[in-house]
């Protein structure tokens, strides 16, 4: 059952993100193994190291999660482990069995995953982390006289609560934890405090983190200004997440160790003009504006083919779903009540429950009105019928902004011009004064000399 639930998170996954990267899960070892990872995204987070780590994997879950429909039947399925938090009503007494678990299962070499932040959030920098992951990684190497490797984890979202938008699971280097056999539950305080540190270092350094979330967004900006402008000039860019991670992190660097204030606000200016021209347009900051007849050629036949293909299952597609996916959108926000690190949750259950059931109503309704061969078709072919709705639909956003950029490069090439200068300028000006595309990348998380705790 178990796999079944596993292919079922996949798909899910698969649907609701457009772009799903996994880097480096070589790095996963045999053996006992616990998963450190940032919590930016709700329930999604964890379904991303369930379906990923390449092995099963039990987790530390709030207990409320338990008793909820659907979700506490998957996190019982996936053997996870209640913890009881005072804001939930429950006395945190009742954790010290939990732990105590926790501990035998890593010992005896299973796999388990934990989020030391301890809450999901928003926050532009990770929250400080807490202990226990240490405490639990040192106990059960004593207990087991063995190593226990601690696996950093870092998740990004392009726009998290977004529907089709793009998510990295970024795998870091381990760190070997050994217990002293003599403090098996009670490990030295001093050991616990100083793995919890190297573990929020290497978490960190899988993830972007700023002093502002209007930092964090300026920095995407400008990276994809500076794409483009590389793009222009037919220059290599970062085609990847994991690429454009490590480049907006050395934005970020560069910004943090600029000295020159007055320039860098008069850059920040500059950017801001440049991304609000470019929205005025509603054309994307990276767009591009250098169209080859051949290139134009070959977007127009391939577009033309998927359009005459797409186009009639898509229109059914979306009348038959378009009721039960604007469901699934009102439910999610409703429960999330403002809480961004939840809608993604809510659409994701709220959605696993509701298209299945409008599948097997309309299967039924057509089996019992129609004939049963007819409810079996429907029942099979109406997922697909949705898929190709999704398809149509991203088909058409495309024909739209890449038809205004051509629209704009052939009736307005003056002004082109002077966007892709600006841009060109602003790249300059990035380089220059932050001198930013030094070799600093995420090769720094690898190059981290091995600790032994």
């Amino acid at each position: 059952m178990v796999t079944v639930l596993l292919l079922i998170c996949r798909l899910a996954l698969r649907i609701f993100f457009r772009r799903l990267e996994i880097v480096g899960r070589e790095r996963v070892p045999a053996g006992k193994v616990m998963f450190a990872l940032n919590h930016p995204n709700g329930l999604i987070d964890p379904l991303f190291i369930l379906c990923y780590a390449g092995r099963p994997v039990s987790f530390l879950a709030k207990a409320p999660l338990f008793t909820m429909p659907v979700i506490g039947y998957f996190v019982r399925s996936f053997r996870c482990l209640p913890v009881y938090r005072q804001q939930d009503n429950n006395d945190p007494a009742q954790n010290r069995a939990m732990m105590k678990r926790a501990v035998e299962l890593l010992a005896e070499g299973n796999a388990l995953a934990l989020f030391p932040e301890g809450t999901s959030h928003s926050d532009p920098r990770l929250k400080p982390f807490r202990s226990g992951a240490a405490r639990i990684a040192l106990s059960a190497a004593a207990l087991s006289e063995d190593t226990v490797m601690v696996v950093p984890v870092g998740l990004s979202y392009s726009r998290k609560q977004v529907f089709r938008s793009n998510a990295l699971l970024l795998f870091g280097e381990p760190v070997a934890v050994r217990g002293a056999a003599e403090h098996s539950l009670e490990p030295p305080r001093e050991q616990v405090q100083a793995l919890t540190e190297e573990l929020a270092e290497r978490v960190g350094a899988l993830t972007l983190q700023a002093e502002s979330v209007d930092q964090i967004y300026l920095a995407e900006v400008a990276q994809r200004v500076i794409v483009a402008a590389n793009r222009d000039e037919g220059l290599s860019v970062p085609e990847n997440m994991a690429d454009k991670l490590n480049f907006q992190k050395q934005l970020l660097e560069g910004h943090a160790h600029v000295e020159d204030r007055m320039a860098l606000d008069a850059l920040v200016l500059r950017l801001r003009a440049y991304e609000a021209s470019m929205r005025a347009l509603r054309l994307r900051v990276d767009e591009t504006f250098s169209y080859s007849a051949g290139v134009v050629a070959r977007y127009l036949a391939r577009t033309l083919v998927l359009l005459v293909v797409l186009t009639l299952p898509g229109l059914l597609g979306l009348v038959t779903h378009y009721a039960t996916y604007r469901l699934v959108g009102w439910l999610a926000f409703r429960l999330a009540r403002g809480d961004v690190d939840v809608v993604a949750t809510g659409k994701v259950t709220a959605g696993l429950l509701l298209f299945p059931l409008t599948w097997g109503f309309a299967a039924l309704a057509a089996g019992i009105w129609g004939h049963p061969l007819l409810g079996l078709s429907v029942g099979v072919g109406l997922p697909l019928l949705g898929y190709a709705g999704l398809l149509w639909l991203e088909l058409l956003a495309g024909i739209k902004v890449r038809g205004k950029a051509l629209w704009f490069a052939v009736t307005k090439r003056g002004f082109v011009r002077h966007l892709v200068t600006e841009r060109r300028a602003i790249r300059e000006q990035v380089l220059e004064l932050a001198e930013l595309l030094e070799r600093r990348s995420l090769e720094h998380q690898a190059s981290l000399p091995e600790r032994t705790f």
